[in-house]
């Protein structure tokens, strides 16, 4: 049953609450009959809306003098015209008072954002801040394509919602979003797209199969790989800039003065750029002060660090080389730790890498020991 408008506490009544707490110009209004006008103009709104006689809808707005009040039949006649891209009816009744409530205004613009001809309008609620975007924004990235979120990033929302978005694409398999995203800045290192990429994809996919755009996790994450080599390519002109000949671990501990504000050292940037087996190179030379997890887990501004970096191109074998680590394990234990708070703990066996290290650990030392079966002769 649709709810009357006489009931309606949200400012339909109108009036001072301080005079018969409104009544007063209830009565007025009701012995001139304006509420029953209205009454006739939200029904007649919405069945036009419901036909799209936009044309019918026009001249009802214009005939009537008053202004449009939120309610019940008001919104549902705004939500049609709005999916239709009806731009001008959508403004008149906002130029006569019509409003949205908090949650409604958020509903609705979700809503519109699954509508490719409500662009106009998604532009003009923005713009006026009628609606909030976040609700809609969840949306878009998950199901919806770049062309509707490119309406939101001109109006000047947060598209990259603090680097979330992107990752919410990435599960949701939207590939073209996720491209168009990280065009416009997101962040590819992040835990949360480790996460994903070590099985959380799959999992989330699982729980939420009425957004998710694709199921083909392969091709999901083979388009994510050509963003990582894409990224990596930007990163090596850096790379190549700072990186001196024969670095030592202390040269790459650094901070070069390219990218002092990122507080990033030549660590960092070496697995950005793919070139971490300089690192591995300078860490078999060093003697005196080896490769520690502090190293690997230092975090930059953006709060990655080499491991996030090296899990995120799927590269935690050369992470957890056993060359890197035989002479101090404890070392690649505080690694793995930080492995696991990434989400992507199922990359390393700790069992069968501890039995790695200490094979490698033996063959080492064979290497100098002395492997005579003879008896040493007895002494004087």
């Amino acid at each position: 049953m649709t709810p009357n408008p006489y009931d309606q506490a949200d400012g339909f009544y109108g009036g001072d609450e301080e005079e018969d707490e409104g009544f007063g110009a209830w009565a007025e209004r009701e012995a001139a009959g304006t509420y029953n006008d209205t009454w006739r103009l939200l029904y007649d709104l919405q069945k036009s809306a419901e036909k799209k006689n936009w044309d019918e809808m026009r001249r009802d707005i214009a005939a009537f003098k008053g202004d449009i009040p939120f309610q019940d039949l008001s919104l549902k006649a705004f939500r049609l015209a709005a999916a239709a891209g009806q731009l001008d009816i959508v403004k008149t009744m906002f130029d006569r008072k019509f409003r949205l409530m908090t949650e409604d205004g958020a509903a609705a613009l979700e809503d519109l954002a699954r509508h490719p001809d409500s662009k106009p309008v998604i532009a003009y609620l923005l713009a006026n801040k009628y609606a909030e975007p976040d609700q809609a924004l969840s949306t878009v990235e998950a199901e919806g394509d770049p062309d509707m979120m490119e309406v939101f990033r001109k109006a000047g929302c947060d598209i990259l919602r603090s680097g979330r978005a992107i990752s919410h694409a990435l599960h949701n398999g939207n590939v073209d979003m996720m491209q168009y995203l990280y065009k416009h800045g997101a962040d590819i290192y992040r835990p949360s797209i480790v996460e994903g990429l070590y099985g959380g994809i799959e999992s989330y996919q699982a729980s939420n199969r009425d957004r998710v755009v694709s199921f083909n996790t392969a091709h999901i994450k083979q388009s994510f790989r050509a963003l990582v080599e894409d990224d990596a390519k930007k990163w090596e002109y850096y790379y190549a800039i700072h990186v001196p000949p024969h670095p030592s671990l202390d040269d790459f501990r650094a901070v070069p003065p390219g990218v002092a504000s990122k507080d990033m050292t030549l660590l960092q940037i070496a697995a950005r750029a793919g070139c971490f087996a300089d690192v591995m190179e300078a860490a078999a030379r060093e003697t005196k002060n080896p490769l520690t997890a502090e190293d690997m887990l230092r975090t930059d501004v953006s709060g990655a660090s080499v491991l996030t970096v090296l899990a995120t191109r799927m590269e935690t074998a050369q992470a957890f080389d056993v060359r890197l680590w035989f002479r101090q394990p404890e070392e690649a234990a505080k690694l793995h730790e930080g492995l696991y708070s990434l989400g992507a703990d199922v990359a390393i066996d700790p069992a069968a890498y501890a039995a790695d290290l200490q094979r490698y650990r033996l063959k080492a030392l064979a290497k100098t020991a002395n492997v005579s079966l003879k008896p040493r002769p007895p002494r004087a």
